[in-house]
């Protein structure tokens, strides 16, 4: 699925929100599993580049400040993985 996403996409922004449900990292949802929200753009009929670009970030910390985080950043702030 990755590669397909990676080939298809020309952009990917993905902020990791993790929550282990411990006391240094919660989940912002009252669930077991970890959280992320994923965009996956695909520009107009253009040369698009062999496998997309990747922007990544990874927020730890209570639910609380992820949320802040959530309300005081954008997607261009994201870190690109080489």
């Amino acid at each position: 699925m990755r590669k397909h996403l990676l080939q298809t996409f020309d952009d990917i922004y993905i902020i990791n929100l993790n929550g282990m449900n411990n006391k240094q990292d919660e989940n912002v949802f009252d669930i077991r599993c970890e959280v992320a929200i994923i965009f996956c753009v695909k520009k107009e009929e253009q040369s698009k580049p062999e496998l997309a670009n990747v922007y990544y970030e990874s927020i730890l910390g209570s639910r609380r400040f992820k949320f802040d985080w959530l309300n005081q950043h954008t997607l261009g702030d994201l870190n690109e993985e080489k």
